[in-house]
């Protein structure tokens, strides 16, 4: 009885297979074939603007400056002649949010036992900030958490840290090289405006 459970199981098992590898070559097949009928690389013929033509107030107009009134341009959808785009498709530009190009601000920093000078930096959000950190007299190093920095410096030694801030706010900096009994103290401040 039992040899007849197990086959029976087996065949079941092999129908299934069969089934779920005959749907999976069907589905690739559809997929390839609607992939070959689509190429995704040119536009739709329908929606481009034929030969050396442009878009002026609205018209596409050729190079003679000849409207073409085959292509007009719904009002909802207008360039004008200062190139922006009107209408409902208008991009609210209060809803822009830009990235603002900082500058590179280059600070020469020296750890010396138990300070940073200087010990305050000041930038903007979006300035990229070099670091050209020097020891005066053992090693050191340079933490600065919300950058994921965090650098040794030996004595002799010049380390250079780059980062850019991107959050407005005030970030400690301090020094994990255990340099004598002041080391607590050894703390610096990045302030972003």
């Amino acid at each position: 009885m039992r040899k007849k459970v197990d086959k029976r199981n087996r065949i079941i098992l092999l129908i299934i297979t069969i089934l779920l590898l005959t749907i999976l070559t069907l589905l690739i097949t559809f997929l390839s074939s609607e992939n070959a009928n689509n190429d995704y690389s040119t536009i739709n013929h329908g929606n481009t603007i034929p030969g050396d033509n442009a878009i002026i107030d609205g018209n596409v107009v050729n190079k003679d400056n000849e409207v073409n009134s085959d292509n007009p341009i719904t009002s909802d959808n207008v360039i004008d002649s200062d190139n922006l785009i009107t209408g409902n498709n208008a991009i609210d530009t209060e809803k822009i949010v830009t990235s603002p190009q900082g500058e590179v601000k280059e600070f020469k920093i020296t750890a010396r036992k138990y300070s940073f000078e200087p010990e305050i930096i000041e930038v903007n959000k979006g300035d990229k900030v070099r670091l050209i950190i020097k020891s005066a007299d053992v090693a050191h190093s340079i933490v600065i958490p919300e950058y994921g920095i965090n650098e040794r410096i030996d004595v002799g030694k010049t380390v250079t840290v780059e980062f850019i801030v991107d959050t407005v706010g005030s970030f400690s900096s301090f020094c994990s090289v255990y340099c004598g009994s002041g080391h607590d103290e050894m703390k610096g401040e990045i302030i972003v405006r």
